[in-house]
């Protein structure tokens, strides 16, 4: 049984699939919700930068994770972010090594 239930019609003009990802990403603008920075610092001597918005007084917590060389700051990872965090969850973020806008320290 999954957690959240929902129904999906395209708009008009975006059945096909391409065009469905074509048109966010060029024209969608989202502000940002995960304000706050946080850097966990790892055992191997680098880090990993989390973006949060847990101003929420709740116990449930949504980790998005963005795509191959995205990062935390994209459109489609704060629009997930914002439709939780109004659904009262508390939000973290996350970018892989190298996609927060600071190199890190190791190569892997």
């Amino acid at each position: 049984m999954p957690l959240i239930e929902f129904s999906y019609s395209p708009p008009f003009g975006l059945s096909n699939g391409h065009l469905q990802t074509i048109f966010p990403a060029v024209f969608r603008r989202v502000p940002v919700v995960t304000t706050t920075r946080r850097r966990i610092e790892t055992p191997d001597g680098d880090f990993l930068d989390l973006d949060e918005a847990c101003g929420n007084q709740s116990d449930r917590l949504v980790v998005i994770s963005h795509g191959l060389e995205g990062e935390s700051r994209n459109a489609c990872v704060q629009g997930m972010a914002a439709a939780f965090f109004r659904a009262g969850w508390n939000v973290v973020a996350w970018n892989l090594r190298g996609c927060s806008g600071e190199s890190n320290r190791l190569l892997r």
